[in-house]
């Protein structure tokens, strides 16, 4: 039997992988090793050796772990974000943004909603984390706030306390360097004013890429984000180096990888301190009006009721294809899978295939990747 799988930022991992840190403990690494630390410096849990990732790349999103191969219209993992590479010669001593607890989403789907700054390597991510509804530090549909650090695909995740906080509260996400010898840093994440939100972690690879995110799952209509036009990240300040420290010029790239009612990530101010990115929701973002059409096109289908109709990235190339999964007056005289491909924009099919089912119309059809494959 398979094993419970939780949501966490960077996707859905194993029950198992997910470890609480109580407030004065931290994460260390030892000889390869993850170790959780007590208070007096003594080792509390072992949970193996880190896997290492080839260097050169950062963890996310390319190691985000989804669900099920039929994702919602509105997306899943990682919609928007902005980043930066420290390419200077020193590591990042401090990272801060400050961002308003938006209003709830209007809509309850079980979503769950991450908007962060953060900072990782090739192998882990470190992040104060806003989240709305539920995840495997728990939650529901209310907004709360913990920090993270985590690993890509079926990997360890650490997480602090999670904290509730209100709509309209200001946050100040902080990351920062609090030592560093033989090639190895610590750090400390929390938010300003919120202890039981903190996350140490000790002697770890140097964190080099910035990020500021909006991360979803379980988004299934435009209502489901919080129900304002954006989030407006502001006030951030990147510091490199100790003693003293530089600030370095920023230049914030953004990467859209969700659009479909308008989702973006926009750059408001380069700045350093008080840079600004803005995370935008859509142009429908909560009033489920459905009032600007993002694609209008004729597809390879012609007109056809006879079934049920469905949105999947079938061939996994990022582009949501589209499936008609006909139920009635087959040739066969079996259900068959129709589909188009969206790099295509639907002109070109790439399955047509009858099923083991015989014609059936009293129920409901759906795909989905059942044996993760």
């Amino acid at each position: 039997m398979s094993e419970e799988l939780v949501v966490t930022p960077g996707g859905y991992r194993p029950k198992s992988n997910v470890h609480f840190v109580e407030p004065d403990h931290a994460i260390k690494m030892i000889g390869g090793r993850i170790m959780k630390m007590g208070p007096n410096r003594n080792i509390m849990e072992n949970f193996g050796p880190l896997v290492q990732r080839p260097p050169g790349l950062p963890l996310m999103p390319r190691h985000i772990e989804r669900r099920a191969l039929v994702y919602p219209a509105y997306g899943s993992g990682w919609i928007c974000y902005a980043d930066w590479t420290n390419t200077t010669l020193s590591p990042v001593s401090s990272f801060v943004t400050t961002w308003v607890v938006p209003p709830a989403p209007s809509t309850q789907s079980g979503q769950t909603i991450f908007l962060f700054n953060g900072i990782q390597n090739s192998t882990m991510i470190y992040q104060p984390v806003l989240q709305w509804g539920p995840s495997a530090a728990g939650g529901d549909s209310h907004w709360a706030v913990a920090s993270w650090y985590a690993a890509g695909q079926n990997g360890h995740s650490f997480h602090s306390s999670l904290v509730n906080v209100n709509v309209g509260d200001i946050l100040v996400g902080r990351m920062t360097l609090t030592g560093q010898g033989n090639n190895l840093f610590s750090y400390n994440c929390e938010f300003d004013g919120i202890p039981l939100a903190s996350l140490q972690i000790q002697d770890v690879e140097q964190l080099t890429w910035c990020i500021e995110t909006l991360e979803v799952y379980g988004i299934t209509r435009a209502t489901d984000y919080p129900a304002t036009n954006l989030t407006t990240f502001s006030a951030i300040e990147l510091l490199t180096g100790n003693a003293p420290t530089a600030t370095p010029s920023l230049a914030w790239t953004t990467v859209d990888q969700v659009s479909d009612i308008g989702q973006h990530c926009t750059i408001i101010s380069n700045a350093n301190p008080n840079g600004q990115v803005d995370i935008h929701y859509g142009d429908v973002f909560s009033q489920g009006n459905f009032l600007n059409r993002i694609l209008e096109v004729p597809t390879t289908f012609v007109n056809e009721n006879d079934g049920t109709w469905l949105m999947t990235d079938w061939d996994r190339d990022g582009i949501p294809d589209l499936v008609f999964i006909k139920t009635a007056n087959t040739p066969s005289g079996h259900v068959e899978v129709h589909i188009a491909s969206g790099s295509s924009n639907y002109q070109t099919r790439i399955l047509e295939v009858p099923t083991t089912f015989v014609n059936e119309n009293d129920g409901t059809w759906l795909m989905t990747d059942w044996d993760r494959d």
